[in-house]
């Protein structure tokens, strides 16, 4: 089953657009769509991911920033897409930008949001599978997978994580989602650090394949945020480590 969040890192290659974009200093983080300036802002991470919240409230768009302490956030995303008629939000990354950002900093958080919206629901299901599925359960499968990584979430922070520890062996990195859910951290074990670096390119696709199909399982009934933390578990493993906590703004 697709995943009904968006699609983080499907265009991760992308070259060449809003690289040499004017920087423009903000006081809080905000949706850029129109990509010809890229925003930073210098604030603690606590204020970011309280903005972040913010816009997933009935927000159309997703987006993108690079964290590093001492620093801020630095805006990472380009050709942010409304929601599809599958219920898709897309956002896009520079590849060759980031990697410079990634040179210059040894630990590093990059997040991007799940804004939700209610078309979200119905978008992946048949008539026959909702005549089948209570709305309790398909309202919670909803908000446990909005939650969660892609697959291509999950191949970009491989991507990324591993240029990284070739130039940071001693850095950290994470990639973060902040959704109407709560907070979801995803990243490498030190064994995914270290083994994954000999990964050819189908064997990192398809172990983000596996765990995204391991984790849609997880059914509904537990409460969302057990759920969420279930199905987390359930997409862990030897390489990838998944955790969600709530947060206190959209979930107190």
């Amino acid at each position: 089953m697709r995943l009904l969040h968006g699609l983080f890192w499907f265009l991760m290659g992308v070259e060449g657009l809003a690289a040499e974009a004017p920087m423009k200093k903000v006081d809080h983080l905000r949706i850029n769509t129109a990509n010809q300036v890229r925003t930073y802002a210098e604030i603690s991470e606590e204020k970011g991911v309280q903005d972040m919240e913010l816009l997933c409230i009935n927000k159309e768009y997703e987006e993108a920033w690079f964290f590093a302490p001492k620093k801020g956030f630095i805006e990472i995303g380009i050709q942010e897409t409304s929601v599809t008629k599958h219920g898709q939000k897309t956002v896009s990354a520079n590849l060759s930008y980031v990697k410079n950002l990634l040179k210059k900093h040894e630990h590093v958080r990059i997040y991007h949001t799940h804004p939700w919206s209610i078309l979200d629901v119905f978008s992946d299901l048949t008539p026959v599978t909702i005549h089948a599925t209570s709305t309790e359960n398909i309202m919670g499968r909803v908000f446990r997978n909005n939650a969660l990584p892609s697959e291509q979430d999950l191949g970009g922070m491989m991507t990324y994580s591993l240029i990284h520890r070739e130039l940071h062996p001693k850095g950290s990195l994470s990639c973060r989602i902040v959704s109407g859910q709560g907070l979801t951290s995803y990243g490498l074990t030190s064994i995914g650090r270290e083994e994954l670096r000999f990964a050819s390119a189908d064997q990192i696709a398809s172990l983000c394949e596996e765990s995204v199909r391991t984790a849609v399982k997880v059914k509904a009934g537990n409460g969302e945020a057990k759920d969420i933390k279930k199905a987390c578990i359930m997409m862990s493993s030897e390489y990838i480590d998944v955790t969600f906590k709530k947060l206190k703004l959209i979930m107190p």
